[in-house]
């Protein structure tokens, strides 16, 4: 009996596998699986028979997805971001029919940049949603794969850094496609003084 003074009903099941008899433990190694899932499916049959569970989501949209104009946010901020420290490249690497290269300084790691997208969002009136990092990273490399952090194979020469410096700081469109020009000069150059050394 229960405290209420009602019957109390306990169920007992029976497992099955291709008509044979089996004990708890097998069935759910066989159809692989959990307990707490067995538990659920139990109950949805006990409330409302043998019938296909649906979804609680079904027909309408989880409150955690992020929305559209929460992915263009990270591409944009990850573009802006890049203007400010990125050094951009004169051309497209051979072979790849891409955009040309941005490389962010040596020293940045990926949380850092993800550390500053959030107080950007949380500075923005009202402040925006913030996507973790994880899909931060699925973003950057989906959208702006083009923008990547300088590895040490990476390193350049003085000359090189100091023209693609003056390619991030230039202003006026003049300026900056004159030092992307002679950066790309100097690549030329420096590719012809390797290829001579590589034939000796």
């Amino acid at each position: 009996m229960t405290q209420c003074g009602k019957k109390r009903q306990r169920c007992h099941y029976d497992f099955t596998y291709k008509d044979a008899k089996i004990c708890k433990s097998v069935f759910m190694a066989v159809y692989d699986v959990g307990k707490h899932a067995l538990q659920n499916i139990t109950k949805h049959m006990q409330e409302y028979g043998v019938v296909a569970r649906n979804h609680q989501n079904s027909g309408r949209r989880p409150s955690k997805s992020i929305n559209y104009e929460d992915v263009c946010a990270v591409p944009h901020f990850i573009s802006n971001y890049s203007q400010e420290v990125g050094i951009p490249q004169p051309a497209v690497p051979l072979g790849r029919d891409r955009e040309a290269p941005v490389y962010l300084p040596s020293d940045t790691t990926k949380i850092a940049v993800h550390k500053a997208y959030q107080e950007s969002c949380a500075e923005m009136t009202p402040p925006a949603r913030v996507v973790k990092y994880s899909t931060f990273n699925n973003i950057w490399q989906s959208c702006v794969p083009h923008i990547k952090i300088a590895s040490p194979r990476d390193d350049a020469c003085a000359t090189c850094e100091r023209l693609r410096k003056a390619v991030s700081d230039a202003f006026e469109e003049e300026e900056k496609l004159a030092s992307a020009e002679a950066l790309r000069q100097h690549i030329i150059t420096a590719q012809k003084e390797r290829d001579a050394y590589n034939v000796r």
